[in-house]
């Protein structure tokens, strides 16, 4: 699996989590894939996107893919998009 959103590794930045590319290249990202799977936290802990990239990524996902499959376990929750 590949994080497509992430520009540069956590090793390569030097940060704790990476850095990801800008909003216009992950939404391009995005929309060549026929199928994202988002791994993130369970609804009872998740957060509203709260940057540009996070809102960027819902958009593309709400307007041009459809959930597939959910499951929640451990606190994450794992989903499957499916392009429309």
């Amino acid at each position: 699996m590949d994080d497509i959103a992430m520009d540069r590794t956590p090793a390569e930045s030097g940060t704790l989590k990476g850095l990801e590319l800008p909003p216009d290249k992950i939404r391009a990202a995005m929309l060549e894939r026929r199928r994202i799977v988002l791994v993130t936290d369970a609804y009872v802990v998740a957060r509203p996107p709260a940057t540009a990239r996070e809102r960027t990524k819902q958009q593309v996902l709400d307007r041009y893919f459809h959930k597939s499959c959910e499951t929640q376990i451990n606190g994450r929750r794992v989903t499957v998009y499916d392009q429309t």
